[in-house]
C-alpha cells in the first residue's frame, strides 16, 4: 500500500486509517465466544521490530505449531 511505504514512523500515519486499524483488531473476534482484544495504544518501529522478533522466537520454540 503506498500510504504504508511513505511512512517512516506512527506520527506519519493517518488518524484515520489508524482508528479503523484499531477498531479491525477490537472486533474481528466478536463472533468467536470468549475472545477479546483490546488496542492499548500505538509504538514506533522498534518496538514493532521487537514484537515481530519476540512472536518468531515463540513461535520458533512453541511444542506445537499452529495449522495456519
Amino acid at each position: 500500500c503506498k500510504s504504508f511505504r511513505a511512512a517512516k514512523n506512527i506520527e506519519d500515519m493517518q488518524p484515520m486509517l489508524l482508528d479503523q486499524i484499531a477498531h479491525f483488531f477490537e472486533h474481528y473476534k466478536d463472533l468467536d465466544e470468549g475472545k477479546w482484544v483490546r488496542v492499548g495504544g500505538w509504538g514506533g518501529i522498534e518496538e514493532a521490530r521487537e514484537e515481530i522478533m519476540s512472536s518468531v522466537a515463540m513461535f520458533k520454540d512453541a511444542p506445537v505449531k499452529p495449522n495456519f
